[in-house]
């Protein structure tokens, strides 16, 4: 048998007959991959607690020739419980999760965009707005994707824009505008920028992310997403 280490996130969790378990985890080298533990339940490994959604171990595992993995052993790196704080850190941290597993395929490297999820994982509990962080991490996913490309000029005729008009990621004058386009005030647009450009989760987390501002960045990240 050949065995492989790699760090990961659980995402999602499934009891599989009567000890058994079935784990979605993000890692960091091998992406999105699901295993299965078996005995999780057992009273002799009792270990329910260290696979729950969102902690953080080092896996040991077993792969085969299905996409299903089996896992042998798991060491804990952070439990993340300071997200079961509130309800609102424990909303904001499944949205995250949700986004990655609707959105990767499975054993699809992506280092960068696990250093981002475990990064906002550690903030959310330490945030006043949770809300922010995943606006946030939704535009920086879409550019870890390449699905956004927002600049201050039109992506035709180059024209600085005052009023941005969105679609298919790009940003057009009004001119120029898509049919289906989404308009952002100088201040919306102002505000995407910080969430989806700032390093600074200060900045993020003073950001004007309003009720309108929040359903847009819902359709972007919609409207990309499902292309």
């Amino acid at each position: 048998m050949v065995y492989q280490k790699n760090e990961g996130i659980i995402l999602h969790t499934i009891k599989y007959g009567e000890y058994d378990q079935i784990l979605s985890v993000f890692t960091r080298e091998e992406g999105l991959i699901k295993m299965i533990f078996r005995g999780a339940y057992a009273k002799k490994r009792a270990i329910g607690a260290s696979t729950a959604p969102f902690t953080q171990s080092e896996f040991v595992y077993e792969r085969r020739q299905s996409s299903l993995f089996v896992c042998h052993e798991t060491a804990l790196i952070n439990a993340h419980l300071s997200l079961r704080k509130s309800l609102a850190c424990i909303d904001a941290a499944y949205l995250l999760a949700k986004i990655l597993l609707t959105s990767q395929a499975e054993q699809k490297s992506s280092p960068l965009l696990y250093d981002l999820f475990v990064c906002y994982l550690t903030r959310i509990p330490l945030s006043l707005s949770p809300a922010a962080l995943v606006a946030s991490f939704q535009m920086k996913f879409l550019r870890h994707e390449g699905l956004f490309g927002f600049t201050p000029h039109c992506s035709l005729c180059k024209a600085d824009l005052k009023d941005h008009f969105i679609a298919r990621g790009e940003s057009f004058c009004e001119g120029d505008r898509p049919a289906e386009a989404m308009k952002l005030t100088p201040f919306e647009a102002e505000s995407l920028f910080i969430l989806a450009f700032s390093k600074s989760y200060e900045l993020i987390e003073q950001s004007a992310l309003g009720g309108d501002l929040k359903a847009k960045i819902e359709w972007i990240f919609d409207t990309q997403v499902s292309m």
